[in-house]
């Protein structure tokens, strides 16, 4: 199904009105317009991917609407398993060249801030997430973001 989602999505026919492949998004558990419509028993069968489904998503992060739409996902408890995976991906998507832009900044902000809300917190401490997490927050906060210098000042 993976492999149909990324050929099928090269089709005008499948595009979304952002240019995303509409396929791509919704074999992602994600909406057209950024939110998820992933129920529970939707998030059994991603589980049931993985690791398939957590490369393919990775592997689609450099593009704009589909990180966007992606990073509206991880807010939502059906995205709780890939939290870690999550900011690894951001992190990975801060140390490329792609551009960035203020919605996304937000976005990756909100999502940030609710990390903090789960037992035990992926930020604190040391590790890959926490490390990246950190990264991520200098990054926005370099571009302005007061929040995210708040939330940064919180975890060190």
């Amino acid at each position: 199904m993976l492999d149909f989602a990324t050929t099928a999505t090269t089709a005008s026919t499948w595009q979304g009105h952002s240019g995303t492949g509409v396929l791509t998004l919704a074999v992602a558990g994600l909406g057209e317009w950024g939110h998820s419509p992933v129920s529970e028993q939707q998030t059994a069968a991603i589980h049931a991917a993985v690791p398939a489904w957590s490369t393919w998503f990775g592997e689609h992060m450099d593009h704009d609407d589909f990180a966007y739409a992606a990073v509206r996902f991880f807010q939502e408890p059906a995205a709780a398993a890939f939290v870690h995976d999550a900011v690894g991906w951001l992190a990975d998507r801060e140390r490329s060249s792609n551009p960035t832009s203020e919605r996304m900044d937000t976005a990756v902000t909100e999502f940030l801030v609710t990390i903090p809300t789960r037992t035990p917190n992926p930020l604190r401490g040391s590790g890959p997430t926490a490390d990246s997490g950190r990264q991520i927050l200098a990054r926005l906060h370099g571009r302005g973001n007061a929040v995210a210098g708040q939330l940064l000042s919180s975890l060190t």
